[in-house]
């Protein structure tokens, strides 16, 4: 019961970490483009 709680909370983070991430990305490709 804990080990799938962990799991799914973990999850939970990556998600968010990997959406931060490509928001990161995107924001920096837009600048990039901008001081082009």
């Amino acid at each position: 019961m804990l080990e799938e709680m962990i799991l799914s909370h973990w999850s939970f983070l990556d998600t968010k970490c990997r959406l931060a991430f490509s928001t990161v990305l995107f924001l920096d490709n837009q600048k990039t483009i901008g001081v082009n």
